[in-house]
């Protein structure tokens, strides 16, 4: 069965590994990840996503998805395309709606 949610302990090291300085940097193989468009990654960025479980040995080099990685990818997907379109909120959104809440 695959995973749909994290569990306390993954959500903090996911936490951990992005919020450090170069955080987006992992966020962005991961997106990479979900298109199969890693062949050239950084080796240091693929031994942290196996080492917090999200990528597993494949049939290539790059390695696969686990459950929990492809739940990362999207995320990350989703960050990417908001950090790279100027962080613009969905239409009908105010700051107001987000501001101090998880979203």
């Amino acid at each position: 069965m695959s995973q749909r949610c994290l569990t306390p302990e993954q959500l903090a090291q996911t936490e951990r590994a992005i919020l450090r300085p170069d955080g987006e940097r992992l966020l962005r193989y991961m997106k990479a990840m979900f298109f199969g468009e890693n062949r050239d990654a950084d080796e240091d960025l693929a031994e942290e996503a196996r080492r917090l479980g999200w990528v597993q040995d494949g049939k290539n080099r790059r390695g696969c998805l686990t459950s929990l990685g492809w739940l990362i990818a999207d995320s990350a997907r989703e960050y990417c395309y908001w950090v790279d379109d100027g962080r613009s909120l969905p239409v009908g959104l105010t700051q107001a709606d987000v501001a101090g809440k998880r979203v």
